[in-house]
């Protein structure tokens, strides 16, 4: 008697909660990259599109960074490298982006920041 109880209440609750009817909807969708990428970290950005930072297998492991617009569409990539894993973003007063994350190199890691404009172009690299 206890478990039929136990299950009522359960099933109430889920039929009282909606959960299906209060999923969000799915505004857009994309793939960037390809079968061999990872994405490690995506900010909305001020003209209301997305940055996405992480890694392309694909060659060496190079930094994989991505702006795209509010539809998902895609207005650029930047591949960095060689040997390295963006983890990081954030868009800076300017408009442009600060990408954080490291960098192999001599058989060690090494913390690697790079200054991006808003087109993608790479300003600096620490």
């Amino acid at each position: 008697m206890k478990k039929l109880v136990l299950l009522l209440a359960i099933l109430v609750f889920v039929s009282s909660y909606g959960y299906a009817e209060d999923a969000p909807e799915v505004e857009w969708y994309g793939s960037y990259g390809s079968y061999e990428s990872w994405l490690y970290d995506a900010q909305p950005t001020s003209d209301r599109g997305s940055i996405l930072v992480g890694q392309l297998l694909d060659l060496n492991g190079e930094w994989f960074i991505v702006k795209v617009n509010s539809s998902g569409g895609q207005e650029w990539e930047k591949i960095l490298g060689p040997f390295g894993i963006a983890y990081s973003v954030k868009q800076t007063l300017d408009g442009g982006y600060i990408v954080g994350g490291f960098q192999y190199t001599n058989n060690s890691n090494m913390v690697r920041l790079t200054k991006l404009l808003s087109n993608g172009n790479e300003v600096w690299t620490r």
